[in-house]
């Protein structure tokens, strides 16, 4: 069966409960960016009550104001009154969507994911492409299945090569979905409001993922991992049964067992973690990245103010980075001023799309002593 998803009208209640008390304005990115009120989440919700009630009728600012928020859930994590704002504005964005009102720039983005099965417009049939250089490291009987995700697929293939490496080499071989049979995990969509996409690209991963009969599917990108684990058993009660695991879990263990080898340093370095929010606030997965951090030789460990389920946002979460490409930047700029200002000298991402985020804002701050690296960079394929 489809996930259903609520109308607005659904939350008229939950939205009286809001008290506007303002304690998930003080810490939402998005109002960082704009210092507008307007763009808080008290005032979204504010403005979903008076929108369903028929008193706000400006659609086009009203979708301004839904749209340009990253989804990033603090203000989940910091509401005193009980509920979900989040779930409030998916519910918005599905509403606006279905009356043609979301932001024009996202159709392309749900037309791509249509057509090839991923954001990007790539050939389908190039998703697979980096396993031909690893061809003898991966298995083919399903136990480990790769949900490699869009970008790491594309756009880090080479990670991923080497993530098959460390696989193999803790004896446990990942396997990958043929050709073009995985799509897109459906993120993108649902951001855009578009729930039928959504749906679409559920039922099609999962009828895809069920043929292979996996023992455990294995997650490359930590959107993948927050939204397949949220709403894929929903669908399927048999796909439900299936363990799902993010690989900072499993290298952690063959770290342990000495299968696996973190690099050092040559000499004492001051080393921070940035929490993905849907491997963090989503996932609530913080414990297996710090500890491989932890282990490198000569690492200084340093904790972030702004961490776990109270992680700062990169920017480009809720397909901000389409819809104003300005506001991505001035929270990645304020991410990265948050690095700063704890005098790190790495910076280490386990999502490629925070990693590339964040390496941009530390350009443009003229951090020239901050690396910004994916975990497995600090890792030893050798």
């Amino acid at each position: 069966m489809p996930v259903k998803f609520k109308g607005l009208k659904k939350f008229q209640r939950p939205m009286l409960l809001c008290s506007l008390c303002s304690n998930c304005s003080a810490t939402c990115c998005s109002f960082k960016a704009y210092g507008w009120e307007s763009y808080t989440p008290r005032a979204r919700v504010a403005m979903s009550r008076y929108y369903v009630e028929g008193v706000f009728k400006d659609d086009a600012k009203y979708a301004d104001r839904l749209y340009n928020c990253t989804m990033c859930k603090e203000c989940e994590a910091n509401c005193s009154a009980g509920f979900s704002p989040w779930e409030v504005f998916q519910a918005a964005r599905i509403d606006l969507w279905t009356a043609g009102k979301a932001p024009a720039v996202l159709k392309p983005v749900n037309t791509n994911i249509k057509e090839t099965g991923n954001v990007l417009k790539f050939n389908k049939d190039a998703r697979d492409a980096w396993v031909k250089d690893v061809k003898q490291k991966v298995a083919t009987d399903g136990k480990n299945l790769l949900f490699a995700g869009c970008i790491p697929a594309y756009k880090n293939g080479d990670a991923l090569k080497k993530l098959a490496t460390l696989y193999h080499a803790m004896g446990m071989p990942l396997s990958v979905i043929p050709g073009n049979q995985e799509a897109c995990c459906g993120l993108p969509a649902l951001d855009s409001g578009n729930a039928d996409l959504f749906n679409e690209l559920v039922a099609k991963n999962i009828q895809e993922i069920l043929k292979l009969k996996p023992d455990r599917i294995v997650f490359a990108c930590p959107s993948c991992y927050a939204f397949v684990n949220e709403y894929y058993g929903q669908e399927s009660a048999d796909f439900k049964k299936i363990p799902l695991v993010f690989y900072t879990d499993d290298l952690l263990k063959g770290i342990k067992e000495g299968k696996v080898r973190v690099k050092g340093f040559y000499k004492p370095t001051r080393v921070t973690y940035h929490d993905p929010c849907h491997l963090g606030r989503f996932s609530m997965l913080w414990d297996s990245p710090r500890e491989i951090i932890k282990a490198i030789p000569n690492a200084d460990y340093v904790e972030l103010m702004n961490c776990k389920d109270h992680t700062a946002c990169c920017g480009s979460g809720g397909q901000l980075m389409v819809v104003s490409p300005e506001a991505n930047s001035k929270i990645a700029d304020k991410r990265i001023g948050e690095v700063t200002e704890k005098n790190v000298q790495i910076l280490v991402n386990t999502c490629f799309t925070c990693q590339n985020t964040l390496q941009g804002a530390a350009f443009r701050s003229g951090a020239d002593d901050l690396e910004v690296l994916h975990i497995l960079d600090i890792i030893d394929d050798g």
